[in-house]
């Protein structure tokens, strides 16, 4: 029997979560953004091959301006699902592509198996990245409602605190899973002082993830990784590698694996993701019936599931 390593005794495996795209980084800064559905689907792939897990996904319209287009989410996870159906797709609810109330909401109704959750408004750089009680209360709602799990991102600690009244009014489910926004203007810094704080906060059973924004995303990553959180990396929160060049999705998961084996933590599949972060299996495919378009969507998807089980049956 191969050796476990200490810190995945202490901590379990590693999550690695992707945020590929986000609102705010362009092609302009870097090419190697994927902005289309094609471009998304294909370093999903790419980043699953190498260890991530876990999806954080945001769309771009045909001119590679943020949107909350149903249609568009619709066509990026169609995408992921025909060539990656065992990784976990997480789709986004952030503000900053404009738009109102409905169009922060929509998207979940495609049944991914986790959903972002800002339960608070906070400054972010020159704009407010606004979360009304009303969109808060809705978007709660929606969550029991359909049971995707949301992750709460903590950009202050109101944040953290408005989640656990959501609980104490039986709107949010325990336990939770958080991701721990670091770094970014206006918002928390990315402090270690900060950080043990928020981690005193969880209660049994919650998880988290270090989100650090800019130079501070492998910083966190570290200590995440050390104190038995989990890690989230991509072109959204990050432009660059630790040593100034310019990032890939593809290098920054590269890198988090390489740094999880050296310290001693192994990382989880998408199945053991799913024990990790409490995610129902029976659920993973709910999504499937709302990216159908009538073509055999679902059809090739279970011909290509059987062929690959008789393919590793060989």
């Amino acid at each position: 029997m191969a050796a476990i390593p200490q810190l995945t005794k202490d901590h379990g495996k590693l999550v690695i979560t992707v945020a590929l795209t986000g609102n705010l980084n362009t092609k302009e800064r870097n090419p190697s953004l994927p902005c289309s559905p094609q471009e998304i689907a294909d370093q999903v792939h790419s980043c699953a091959a190498l260890g991530a897990s876990v999806f954080h996904i945001h769309a771009r319209d045909e001119n590679n301006r943020p949107t909350m287009h149903v249609p568009v989410f619709r066509e990026i996870c169609r995408l992921v699902k025909e060539r990656d159906p065992e990784v976990v797709i997480q789709i986004s609810t952030g503000g900053r592509a404009g738009g109102g109330h409905n169009w922060r909401i929509d998207p979940l109704n495609l049944l991914p198996e986790m959903g972002s959750f800002t339960t608070g408004t906070v400054n972010l750089g020159s704009i407010v990245y606004e979360n009304s009680p009303k969109l808060i209360e809705d978007l709660a709602q929606k969550y029991k409602e359909t049971g995707i799990k949301p992750q709460i991102e903590v950009f202050d600690t109101s944040i953290l605190s408005n989640a656990r009244q959501l609980q104490k009014e039986g709107k949010l489910p325990r336990p939770l899973d958080f991701g721990f926004v670091m770094g970014a203007q206006g918002a928390q810094a990315c402090d270690l002082r900060q950080l043990g704080y928020l981690v005193s906060l969880l209660e049994p059973g919650d998880t988290w993830n270090s989100i650090g924004i800019g130079k501070f995303s492998i910083p966190l990553a570290t200590t995440a990784i050390l104190w038995g959180g989990h890690v989230r990396v991509g072109l959204e929160d990050t432009n660059k590698m630790p040593d100034g060049t310019l990032a890939t999705n593809e290098k920054m998961v590269e890198y988090v694996v390489n740094l999880a084996k050296t310290l001693g933590r192994e990382i989880a599949t998408p199945d053991e993701a799913r024990d990790i972060l409490g995610l129902p299996k029976e659920w993973k495919d709910r999504i499937l019936p709302q990216l159908d378009d009538g073509s055999g969507f679902i059809k090739h998807l279970e011909e290509q599931k059987a062929k690959n089980a008789a393919d590793g049956a060989k």
